[in-house]
Parts: structure tokens; sequence; C-alpha cells
């Protein structure tokens, strides 16, 4: 129909007067709910994920990396009407359907809708029809539609509803898998794939502006038509009902029409004349020039209402914008995945989670560069994925690599960046996980499968693994090489075709058998002059669904060969062999058997024997106890029973057995050997009761006892060993003697087990030294010899060692008792001697004294004569106290009064001497020279004092102890009550050779002139004259202490009496003996001079 201009220019104007009717009326706001505003408020951010190449709907644009699409197009538009902030993240389109899922972005811009997407997917009402058609080369002529896919391989975008849809329509076909359709389309042209199912807009659009349309066609209808919607999980359904309202209201507005023909263009019918195309515009701009001053009246109204509610809507979105940042950055803080910005090399932007997966504190990996960071060895390939992403290169964006963590080890983690604008310059925004974890089982799974795959390869048996097309998936090396093929040959090919060059199955195969049956299948037969088992068993999936089936082929040629063997094996051994029915029948039986039970044939066995367990036990109860060990364990090894004969006489025999199953794995038979252990089981006993006595003996003994084998390695060590030297049993068996003698003895005691050994030798009283777990030393009188078997010969060693260390210890105290006391005999001798020449001396200068005055030339050199005697004499004292000489006056005393006065004495003129005091109360009375006491305690204090130059403690004990009847005591004192004195400093201690000494007279550490070294000569001499004992105990850098005990007496103390002193004078005679004529004189003369 043709319009006149009249009409037209009558529509021009009635079309005017509603646009105008249309823009003055209110601005109309899409109509939310309280609870969906709340939503927008709180949400204030949008996360759209799109992917990156999906033109026209979603793509990013290579030149200025900017998002664009048509989808975009109307979240932004829905952005600005109902107030909210979008942020679009590109990913390929099954990156952007997990994002989704797991909550990481709220909204997919672009998803065909399905019945079973919708299972996981919340949808929007349908924005676009797609429709979706095949695309193939321009060459193919063989695709015209659907059925010509069977068999083909078909190029999908992963995570597309194509493959779901080609497997609703029963399609056959592999599928190979890409980021994109503009991927899968250049699969196509490469001709690595058949054919794509793609969507007719994006793939057009790669095909016409890449200029690929000499290379690739469509053919056929459309398979389908997708409804593209936007989507969400099935937690964001308020989200949806929001955005069905934007796309409402851009549907009525023309909106959706507009960014329909921004981005697909108009279609024109057939050309106009001039008048026909222009006469509408000018009607058109002559009726805006008519109503144009009536419109920017209006327009000011409008406008202004426009301002006020844009002010409403932007303060709105400040608001939620701020709530926005503040909920993101917790999300970012809290995030349980490393999040960083990377910009020109460095981290710009990073959460803690980075900080703490790399060990690294925030402002040390911000203020470095992120490669310092990285493996050396993964620094290129993160670098060069970097820079070509930041290039706009489509690449992977999930990869792993290596860091090096701040306590030096290396971890391994996983990437994944997409590109951004930060700060107005390309970055990327990564997601850093820690894979370390799974690395490693990755690593063990890859060494599982080598060791899987290497036990398989070094099999003799032919192994090989089929789908349920026969089809072969795997097969061994054994399998290649019986058939003469080259490895890997079989792959993908129908066994029975490749194998045995037939157009079926052969009749016996046991995998199809296993695969119908779901049970494992056996067969046997005989091909290449050999005999074969074969064995195939069905392949499972989780579900349960048989996917195919293993088969095994054994050569079996050499055991039938050897069942022709067993029958004469079985006719003429010598131990029993049977088998027997569960319900106890025997079934089998050969001569021995019968023999040994009392029959005369097998077969007279067989028929007579109606039940094994009443038959041929002498205790039915062991039959019972042999079926559940083999019915459980599945054999019964070595096991000893009572036998009975025909005859009613009693054997001892052991029998091996095993149950044979079906493959239901219920017991068919029995069968095993029986042999007759009566004679051993005899011996046995006899050698029993023979260890029991050993045992005992030795389990018993004082002395250690014990044996080694060939190599000198421990067998057996009885208790007094733990007793004795402290190991327990685990930590000898197995070891060599040696082990627990000192370095420098293990040469000899090797020599010594090799003269044993080797030799046929003996060694007695053998004195050696033996470590204790302590590593203290004990001295041992050992004895050993060889032990030989039935046949002579030498198989083990038994040794016994005896504790002399006490002994020795005691002897050596001995020892040095005898050798004091003969030094002791000869000082006193001398100094008798001495004294008696020291008399004389000192009264010849004394006499001359008196007949001379002190102004005399001589008289203070005779003075000094008499400080010398006086010296001497004291010298003289010392060794007649260290000779047991000098007991004046034994009187009962309290040890505790001495030690009190002498104590007090010596800490008065020591002042850097702490001294502490722990008497007794009930202490026992002594009989003692209490001035040889004070003597004997003062010179210990002096020595104590020397030992402590810087100061220390000294700590005095008494108390009361029983000596008893000990044989390694009896030595140096006798038994009974004594009174024990301890005296301990924390001085420097003494080592042992110094300890061997003190006691030796004149032995002193001291420096030349400092001391005589009788003063622990004449403490020793002392105690010994008293009947007591003294002991040293010290270490060097520990202190030292002396414990002198001295016999307790029954006798009580008596008051001092103070008897008044007076010079007796007279002129009686005096009677003077003397056996030296000087001292006859000297004394004389004194005498009448007074």
């Amino acid at each position: 129909m043709v319009m006149t201009k009249k009409s037209r220019l009558l529509a021009v104007c009635c079309f005017s007067l509603i646009f105008l009717l249309g823009s003055i009326s209110p601005v109309c706001a899409i109509d939310l709910s309280n609870a969906e505003r709340e939503y927008l408020r709180t949400k204030g951010t949008i996360v759209f994920v799109s992917q990156t190449r999906y033109p026209p709907f979603e793509f990013t644009d290579a030149a200025d990396k900017q998002h664009e699409g048509m989808m975009l197009d109307i979240a932004r538009c829905m952005a600005v009407e109902m107030g909210f902030k979008p942020v679009f993240i590109d990913m390929t389109f099954q990156q952007a359907q997990e994002a989704v899922l797991s909550g990481k972005a709220d909204i997919l811009t672009s998803l065909f809708y399905s019945d079973q997407r919708k299972e996981r997917f919340e949808f929007t009402e349908t924005l676009f029809d797609v429709p979706v058609s095949i695309f193939v080369r321009a060459e193919r002529t063989d695709i015209k539609d659907i059925n010509d896919l069977n068999g083909k391989t078909i190029a999908i975008q992963r995570g597309d509803y194509a493959k779901d849809f080609l497997e609703s329509q029963k399609i056959r076909f592999d599928a190979l898998d890409t980021n994109d359709f503009a991927e899968a389309t250049d699969r196509v042209i490469a001709g690595k794939a058949d054919a794509v199912i793609g969507d007719e807009q994006i793939v057009f659009y790669h095909i016409f502006s890449n200029r690929l349309t000499d290379y690739t066609k469509k053919v056929g209808e459309p398979l389908y038509i997708g409804r593209n919607c936007m989507a969400s999980n099935k937690n964001n359904a308020i989200l949806i009902r929001i955005l069905n309202k934007g796309i409402n209201e851009a549907r009525k507005s023309g909106v959706l029409d507009k960014i329909s023909t921004k981005w697909l263009g108009t279609k024109y019918g057939p050309r106009k004349s001039f008048l026909e195309r222009y006469l509408w515009q000018v009607a058109a701009v002559a009726g805006g020039l008519l109503l144009l001053s009536l419109w920017v009246w209006i327009w000011n109204v409008r406008l202004r209402t426009l301002v006020r509610k844009k002010t409403e809507v932007i303060t709105r979105r400040e608001e939620a914008l701020r709530d926005s940042e503040e909920k993101y950055r917790n999300l970012f803080e809290n995030a349980n995945e490393a999040m960083f910005v990377a910009q020109d090399g460095k981290l710009v932007f990073l959460n803690p989670r980075t900080a703490m997966i790399t060990g690294y504190s925030s402002e040390e990996l911000i203020s470095r560069p992120f490669i310092d960071f990285i493996h050396p060895d993964d620094r290129e390939i993160v670098i060069d994925r970097h820079v070509r992403r930041m290039k706009g290169e489509e690449l992977p964006h999930r990869y792993p690599f290596r860091i090096i963590h701040r306590d030096g080890n290396i971890r391994w983690v996983e990437l994944n960046a997409v590109l951004i604008n930060w700060n107005g310059k390309a970055a990327t925004l990564n997601f850093l996980s820690d894979i370390t974890d799974r690395k490693q089982m990755e690593s063990d799974l890859r060494k599982s499968e080598t060791e899987k795959t290497v036990i398989l390869e070094s099999v003799s048996d032919m192994i090989f693994y089929i789908d349920t097309d026969m089809r072969v998936i795997y097969s061994n090396l054994a399998l290649e090489k019986f058939f003469n093929m080259p490895s890997g040959c079989l792959g993908g090919k129908v066994c029975y075709n490749a194998l045995h060059h037939r157009d079926k199955p052969c009749h016996v195969c046991p995998a199809l058998r296993a695969m119908q049956s779901g049970k494992p299948h056996e067969s046997y037969v005989s091909s290449f002059g050999r005999h074969w088992l074969l064995s195939g068993y069905p392949v499972r999936e989780e579900s349960g669904a048989i996917t195919g089936a293993i088969e095994v082929v054994s050569d079996i040629t050499n055991l039938r060969n050897a069942e022709e063997k067993y029958r004469s094996i079985f006719d003429n051994a010598t131990e029993g062999i049977y088998q027997s029915t569960p319900d106890g029948r025997i079934i089998s039986a050969n001569p021995a058997l019968a023999k040994m039970f009392g029959y005369d044939s097998p077969e007279s066995m067989m028929s007579e024997v109606a039940s094994v367990g009443r038959s041929l036990y002498a205790y039915p109860d062991k039959r019972q106890e042999f079926l559940r060990m083999v019915e459980e364990q599945g054999i019964a090894k070595n096991f000893e029973f009572e036998g009975s004969k025909k005859d009613g006489e009693r054997i001892y025999v052991s029998d091996n057995a095993r149950a044979v199953k079906d493959s239901q794995g219920n017991t068919l038979y029995y069968e095993g050997i029986i042999q007759d252990i009566t004679e051993r089981k005899r011996v046995e006993d006899a050698l029993r009761e023979s260890e029991e006595r050993f045992r005992a003996l030795s389990e018993n003994a004082p002395d250690i006892i014990y044996t080694m084998n060939l190599e000198g390695a421990i067998t057996y060590a009885n208790p007094s060993w733990k007793r004795i030297l402290g190991h327990d049993k685990d930590e000898i068996l197995g070891r060599c003697f040696t082990d627990f003698v000192r370095e420098e003895d293990r040469r000899t005691h090797r020599k010594l087990f090799k003269s044993i050994r080797d030799d046929g030798k003996t060694v007695s009283n053998y004195i050696g030294i033996m470590m204790t777990k302590d590593e203290a030393e004990r001295v041992f009188s050992g004895n050993s010899a060889f032990i030989r078997d039935s046949k002579g010969r030498i198989i083990s060693v038994v040794g016994t060692m005896k504790d002399i260390t006490e002994q020795r210890e005691m002897e050596k105290k001995l020892s040095h008792a005898q050798k004091l006391e003969a030094i002791g005999t000869l000082a006193g001798g001398i100094a008798h001697d001495f004294n008696n020449l020291l008399m004389g001396i000192q009264g010849y200068a004394s006499l001359t004294l008196l007949d001379i005055d002190a102004s005399h030339p001589h008289y203070e050199r005779l003075k000094r004569i008499e400080e010398q005697v006086q010296s001497g004499a004291d010298l003289t004292k010392q060794l007649l106290g260290f000779a047991r000489g000098g007991r004046y006056e034994v009187r009962p005393t309290d040890m505790n009064d001495i030690i009190d006065k002498a104590s007090y004495m010596f800490a008065r003129t020591k002042k850097e001497i702490a001294v502490h005091r722990s008497l007794a109360q009930d202490l026992w009375i002594v009989d003692v020279d209490q001035g040889q006491m004070e003597q004997v305690l003062m010179n210990l204090y002096v020595n104590a004092w020397q030992a402590m130059p810087g100061g220390g403690e000294l700590y005095l004990e008494t108390g009361n102890v029983l000596l008893g009847d000990d044989p390694a005591m009896s030595y140096t004192i006798t038994p009974g009550r004594y009174v024990k004195v301890s005296i301990t400093d924390t001085g420097t201690g003494m080592d042992e050779k110094t300890r061997e000494r003190i006691f030796d007279p004149f032995f002193t550490t001291k420096a030349m002139g400092r001391g005589t070294g009788l003063g622990l000569a004449m403490v020793y001499g002392i105690i010994k004259g008293h009947g007591g004992m003294i002991n040293v105990t010290s270490e060097p850098g520990q202190g030292t202490t002396f414990d002198i005990y001295l016999p307790a007496s029954e006798k009580t103390i008596d008051k001092e009496k103070t008897a008044a002193r007076e010079i007796l004078t007279g002129t009686e005679t005096v009677l003077l003996v003397d056996d030296e004529p000087f001292v006859l004189g000297v004394t004389g003369e004194r005498l009448e001079s007074l």
C-alpha cells in the first residue's frame, strides 16, 4: 500500500505529538520492593562475570582492554536505572560458571537456559534468542545435518550446552574441548576437528571479523534456538528478580531493541525513490520546528526533575559504595585464598593470606619485585605469561609454579590471573593457592602408577584391558612380544580381529563372559603347542556399571607336565598326603598315610574312615580347632595333634593343609601333608626338660652366664647381666660382646674369641673390665668355652663372668692399709730416736741460757735453736700420731662437744668460710683422746679452707651407724656400732690419683714450704689408732667429703675434776733412767739446777 504525501505528513505530526507527550510524562523509575531496595543498598556492587571471547554478546576489546558487548550494555543500563555499581570480570566460559556457582561472582552474563542447568542456576527472562548451527570447512560435503556427525570429532566450547544436546540426540562423537567458539572454529579450519556446534551470531562475528568466509560454512537448519539469559547460583534468587524487572523495563522502553540494532544492525527492504525515502524526514523536521519552543520549556521542567532524582540516586550509590567497599575489604582481608594485584613487576595491593603463604610481611612483599620470591627455575615462565597476558594474548588463567618461602623451603602454588585496570593502568588481579600438598600427592600417585606399570610390564603372563566394544585399551609387553607386535600398536583395535584375525569374539573368551555375567571367568585352551589358562575379570566404574574387562593369559604347560609327575610323587612319598571333605570324608590318600594310621591300603582307609575327627584324632576337639584355623586363615601350618591309629595306638603328627574353594568362596575340600613326629616329640620333651634345668640354673645364678654365635653376637644373657651391668635384654641380644668392653680392650677380646672359635681353646679366670649401662667400669673374672653339635662342629660359645669389682677394691684398700701401717711403724721408730736427739739439744740449749743473760751475743741464737727444736718436736709428734702412738688421755667423749669447740674456733678466724652444723642429738659416746680429735678436726678444717681460696661452705654432720658383717669391710674395720663424722667442703675437689695418695706421709699438693705432707697422714694414724676408719669422696670441681667412723663406747661421760697444781720441792733422791746417755746427762743437769 502506497502512502500519499498528505497522509504521510499527518502521520509525522501524530508521531511528533505522541513523542512530545511521552517526553513530558513524569520520569518512571523501576518499581522495586523494600526488600529489593535494601538488598541493592547493602550489596552495592554487583560482580558480573563474562566470557573473554563471545562477541557480539560479550568480549574484551583488544585495543583498549574494555569489556564490551550486548549483555554488558544491558547490565550497565540496569545499573544506571536501579542505582548499583557493576564490576565486570572476564574468564573462559567454564571458569565463569564455576565462579558463579562458588559465589566468587554474582551474575553470569550469558548462559543458555536448559532444564538440566536449572538444577544448578537461577535464570532471568530470555534476553535474546540465539540459533545454534553446524559449521564445517568450506570444501566439505559429507556433513549436511546432525545425523552426519556420528563418529566425528566435534569442537565444543567447554561448559557449552551443545555437548548435552548432542548426547540427548544419541549422537556418538569425540568431543574436542576449547576455551571459546573462536578457538573451536579455528580448530575446524585447521582440520583438527570435523565440525563445530556454535552460536550463529558468535561464530559469524568471528568469521566475518577475521575474513574467514572462504574457509568455513554453515550447513543445515539450526539445531536448536538457545535462550540466552543471565544466571546466578541458587542462593541469589532475589537478585534475579531485580534483574527481571530491569529487563522488562528495558524491553518496554525499547532499550533491548536499540542494543540489538547497535550490535546486529537492521535488515532493509528494496531501495525506494527519493520522495518516498525523504518525505517522512521533511515532515518530521517541520513538525519538530513547530513545537520546538514548547519542547524547550517542557524539557527544562523535566530536566529539573531528572536532576533531583539523579541526585538522590547518586547519594544512594555513594552510601552503597561505602558499604560495598567495607564488605569487600573484609572479604578480601579474610579470604582463604591469597589475592593480590600485580603491576609493573611489583605487588601493589595484597591481602594477609598472601603474606601467610609466602612467609614474608606485607611490607617486604610490596617493597621488592615479585619475581624475587619465585623459584629461579620458574621465573622465566611466570614473566613470559605475565607479559603476554598484559599484551592481551589468550592464555590459560591457572598455572602452577614454585615460590621460595621465607624459611627457605620451596612451596608449590597455583595462580589464577585476570587482566584488570588499576589506577588507570593495566594490571593483573591474581588468586594464589598453596598446592604443595596436592603436588606431593600427585607425585606419589605418579610413582604408584609407574610402579604398577613396571609390575605389569615385568610379569610373564599376557595381560590386556578392553572396553565393552572389545577394543584394546592397554596391553602389556609379554602380550606384544608373544604376537611379535610393536609396543602400543594394539591400542583402539578390536582384540579378536587384531590378535586372532576373526570377525567375531572367540567362543571361549573369558573377558566377554566376565562382562556378560559381571563375575570372573576362567577357561582352558590348547594352542601354539602350549596349554593356556584364560582368566577374565569385569571392570566397573563407581556407579557399578561395567566399563570393560581385564584378561590374563597364563602358560600352564609346565603345570600340566608337573601334574603327571605329581602322581609318582604322591604314591612314593614318605609323608602322608590326603584330600578330605569338610564333613570329614577322605577322598584321596596315598600309601604312606594309610600305613601311618595302620590301614592296609589307601582304598581301605577311604572306605573305613567315615569321619576324620572321630577316627584319626585322639581328641575330636582338635579337629574343630583345625577346621577353624584353615577356614579363617586359608591354611594350617605345622598343626600338631595326637592321632589315633586303627588299632588304638597313639601317635603324634604334624599337618600342613589348605582349603580349596570354588569361585563363590565355598570350601570344596582340604588337602595337605601329614608327617609322623612321634619320635621328634619324644626327643623334644627330653630336650625341653634339659633346657628347663639349664634355664633354672642360669636364671638364678649370681654370676653372669651368656652365649654367643660364631660371629661374636650375644644370643643369650641371664638376669644377672641386667642386675650387674644394667642393660635390658633388647640392648644385649644380637650385639657383639666387644660392644660392652673398653675400647682399648676390644682387640684382646677379639683374639680370645677367635682362639675359642677357630682353635677350640678355653679361657679360664681371665680378668677383664666390662662397661655398665651408665658407662661405669666393673672388673670381672671370666671363663669361656665352645659348644659342639652332634657332628663335633663348634656352633657357639658359652661363658661366665664373676663380678670381682668390690673384691679388687678391698684388696687394693687392704694393700694400701698394710703399706701405711708399715710406713707408720718405720716413722714411729725414726720419730722416737729423733725425739731423743731433740731432747738432748733442747736440754743443753736451756742449760746454756741459764748461764748467760739476754745481752750475750749468743742468747738470740740459742733461743732460735730452742724454736727449731720445738718445730722438730711438733714434726715428731705428727709422726708419732701417724704411727698410732701418743694416745695419752683416752676417755668417754661426746664428739658433738669437740666438733662445736673446734668449729667455732675455726669459724672465728676464717670469716670467708660459712660453717653449717647438723649434729645428731642422741650421738653415741666414743673413747678418744680429746686433744688428738681436736687436732684431727682442725687439720681437716684447714685442709678444706685451703681448698676454697675464694671462700665457700663447710658442712659438719654427725650420726650413729651400724656397720654389718660385710666381707669386703672386714678387711679394714670390725663390724659393730660406730659414730660417723662427716666434713664436706665446696672446694676444688681432687682426682683419683690424688685421692689414692692423700694419706701417704710427706705427700702434699701445696707449694714448696707451704706444708710438710704429714697433716692427713697424722689424721689417718690417729683415727686408726682409735680403732676407726676414714674414707674420702671427691671429684674435681665437686668438693670433698671426709667420713670418719669411730667405735662407739658403752661407757658414760664422767664430770672432769680440777686438781690444784703446785710445785713439789724437797731433798729426796731421784732415780733417773734412760737408754740414751746424753739424755741422762742433760736431764740430770736440769734437775740439779732446780
